[in-house]
């Protein structure tokens, strides 16, 4: 529509429970559908972290950076071929998630607690470990966080993280906003409060793809077009 394009960084931080699947079924589904638009955008890379998920040999439930930011191809491969989906797990770790992601972006005196001195709860885990996440924001870029989940921000950590805690480093963080797809029916959730302060916006879960399209386009249109 005329607008430019701003070079932007979005991480999509995905709850990849049991029962999300419906919904992911739909994410899916908007992706394909403008994957031809943004396929080309050079100054646009996206990335992908999922959780919880169990690798058939482990009985941990795992946190998983499915694709370090990358091209939108490279991204939408990791989306679509992810067969985790639909599994019983039950520890949603996001607010974790967003916790280890943001870290890199903040000065390591800003951190109530160093990435180093963290540890998971006995039965979880993450790919990478803890002490190897790192995601490759580009300084230079806008940063964008796209939270899909149908549960309140939970923490598993080692010390534990507080929801009020992470709003405040994400308030810090002048380049990052954070949007969020939550389910209405659960009632109020710490997500609004982080979604509040970085001036990104919410919005419901969807089982159907048109609607999920819809909202991702508006979210696209917010952060990357100017």
């Amino acid at each position: 529509d005329g607008k430019e394009i701003v070079p932007t960084d979005i991480l999509f931080i995905v709850d990849s429970s049991g029962s999300m699947n419906a919904e992911f079924n739909a994410v899916v589904f908007a992706l394909s559908q403008f994957a031809i638009n943004f396929s080309l955008e050079e100054e646009i890379r996206w990335g992908l972290v999922v959780g919880p998920t169990q690798m058939q040999s482990s009985p941990l439930e795992t946190l998983q950076l499915v694709q370090q930011l990358d091209t939108f191809d490279a991204f939408y491969t990791a989306v679509a071929s992810m067969p985790w989906i639909g599994q019983t797990v039950s520890k949603e770790m996001l607010l974790d998630a967003l916790y280890l992601s943001i870290s890199n972006l903040l000065s390591p005196s800003s951190l109530p607690y160093s990435v180093g001195d963290l540890a998971w709860q006995l039965g979880i885990d993450s790919m990478p470990p803890i002490s190897a996440w790192s995601i490759d924001w580009d300084d230079d870029k806008d940063n964008v966080i796209i939270i899909f989940t149908d549960e309140d921000a939970q923490s598993f950590l080692v010390p534990f993280l507080m929801p009020n805690v992470v709003a405040d480093l994400v308030s810090s963080i002048e380049d990052l906003t954070i949007y969020a797809f939550l389910n209405p029916s659960n009632g109020p959730s710490h997500w609004y409060g982080i979604v509040s302060v970085s001036g990104g916006k919410i919005y419901s879960l969807s089982p159907t793809g048109k609607d999920m399209y819809g909202n991702l386009m508006e979210v696209i249109d917010e952060s990357i077009c100017k």
